[in-house]
């Protein structure tokens, strides 16, 4: 019997379906656990996938997926230029990015240490502290955004949809607002537990993600938030690599940075083609359910 079975079936029954599809832990941390977890652990410890040192592949995957984001942001927009509030802004990478091109910035976080590593020269446009208590004072204040990233963030947060909620009053008319999660209890995972390529829910990273989307549920929440969705773009699935015996990363953790630096080439390769046809490659991907993180370009729902 394998020794992982039953805490890969604890894991998956200490799990719950929403009203809008996507699935959340039955018992969920405090805010204030988390509040000390992100501000204390999360950026220090390196944890969620941030680095101490990335490489020249690894930089340039990040400025790519960030030009990539820019661009669609400014086509949906019409022009280029405008006002950016970055939630979670993390290591700085998009502040930096849209900073350069032009762009006033504005981030968010719970702690500095992030940008500090990576981006100090973006330290003054950072605020620290409680997440949701910086949110407010912006919704409070005068300050409207042309744009609004919330990457790889709404997966952390206790209350998905309300922060969605929130978020739609400090956009200008016709502003854009930009979700990436991952792309979890995806048919691809599914197809990975069915065939044994994988012994569980590997996907399931408690009390860390405490949210887990697909493209369906991201957009049924997105929607019912008061979100229209423009499209929804995948990037590179690297669970394909779980269907060969050779480069299945999971059964093999020693495989990881292969299937890693496999990732960023190919993505660093596909980069190189225009964005109008890198969208239409990534929204067919993620048609089909394909990617391993998903990300919707939204605009308010004026209905």
């Amino acid at each position: 019997m394998d020794p992982s079975a039953g805490h890969n079936a604890e894991m998956t029954q200490s799990m719950k379906k929403h009203a809008f599809g996507y699935f959340e832990p039955i018992k969920k941390p405090t805010i204030e656990s988390l509040q000390s977890f992100y501000a204390e652990q999360y950026f220090q410890l390196s944890l969620g996938g941030y680095r101490a040192i990335y490489s020249d592949e690894e930089l340039l995957y990040i400025e790519t997926k960030i030009r990539q984001k820019r661009l669609f942001i400014e086509d949906l927009l019409g022009r280029r230029h405008g006002v950016l509030l970055d939630v979670g802004c993390g290591e700085g990478f998009s502040l930096s990015h849209f900073q350069r091109s032009g762009w006033s910035v504005d981030g968010l976080d719970y702690s500095l240490a992030g940008v500090k590593a990576m981006n100090p020269h973006c330290e003054r446009f950072v605020s620290t502290g409680d997440v949701s208590t910086l949110l407010e004072e912006r919704l409070q204040s005068s300050l409207r955004y042309d744009a609004v990233l919330l990457t790889n963030v709404l997966e952390h947060v206790i209350d998905p949809p309300e922060l969605l909620r929130r978020l739609r009053c400090l956009l200008v008319p016709g502003g854009i607002a930009v979700v990436t999660v991952p792309n979890d209890f995806s048919a691809l995972q599914q197809h990975l537990l069915d065939n044994g390529s994988v012994s569980g829910p590997y996907w399931i990273a408690l009390p860390d993600h405490l949210a887990y989307f697909n493209k369906d549920s991201l957009v049924a929440t997105c929607e019912a938030t008061g979100w229209h969705c423009i499209d929804v773009l995948a990037d590179f699935p690297i669970d394909w690599y779980l269907l060969h015996s050779g480069s299945n990363y999971i059964r093999d953790r020693g495989l990881g940075r292969e299937a890693h630096g496999a990732r960023i080439a190919i993505e660093n390769l596909l980069g190189q083609h225009s964005f109008q046809k890198l969208r239409a490659f990534y929204s067919a991907m993620a048609d089909v359910g394909m990617g391993r993180d998903i990300t919707a370009y939204l605009t308010l729902n004026q209905k």
